[in-house]
C-alpha cells in the first residue's frame, strides 16, 4: 500500500494523504489530474493550490535565510569582540613584557653593584686583618 499527496476536487484544504492500494507508484499526466500508473484517477491538483504550497515553501525559505542570516551576524560580532579583546590582550603583554625586561635589567645591575660591594668588602677585611697583627706604633708628633 503506498500513500500518495493528492488532491480532492471542490475542496479549500485540497492537500491530504490518500492510500492507494497495489505496487503502482503514482504519476502526474494529463494535466492537473493525478494518475496512478494503472490509468486510475486518485485525485485532482488545482494550479492556485499548488502556487499556495509554493508560496508557503518560499516564506519558509525566506524565514530560514533570514535566521541564517541573523546567526553569522551574531557569530561575526563575536569574532570581532574576541578578535578585539586579543588585540588589547596582546597590547599588555607587550607593556608588561618590557617592565620585565627593565626589571631583569635593573636587577642585574644590582648584582653587578653587591658583587663589587663583596670584593670591596673582603679586601676591606684583608686590610684590617692584617693591621690587626701589627703592633700599634703612635706617630711620631714633633713640635717645632
Amino acid at each position: 500500500m503506498h500513500q500518495i499527496l493528492a488532491v480532492q476536487p471542490f475542496s479549500i484544504d485540497l492537500a491530504q494523504r490518500v492510500d492507494i492500494e497495489g505496487s503502482n507508484t503514482p504519476t502526474l499526466r494529463s494535466g492537473n489530474r493525478v494518475l496512478d500508473r494503472s490509468g486510475h484517477v486518485v485525485g485532482i491538483l488545482f494550479v492556485g493550490q499548488i502556487l499556495l504550497a509554493i508560496n508557503d515553501i518560499s516564506a519558509g525559505l525566506t524565514g530560514l535565510v533570514g535566521n541564517v542570516r541573523q546567526a553569522a551576524s551574531m557569530v561575526t560580532d563575536g569574532t570581532r569582540e574576541i578578535a578585539d579583546g586579543n588585540m588589547v590582550l596582546a597590547t599588555r603583554t607587550e607593556q608588561q613584557t618590557g617592565e620585565v625586561n627593565a626589571a631583569a635589567s635593573a636587577m642585574h645591575e644590582l648584582t653587578v653593584e653587591v658583587s663589587q660591594n663583596a670584593g670591596r668588602a673582603n679586601q676591606l677585611n684583608g686590610l684590617v686583618a692584617s693591621l690587626s697583627t701589627r703592633p700599634f706604633t703612635p706617630p711620631m708628633l714633633t713640635v717645632t
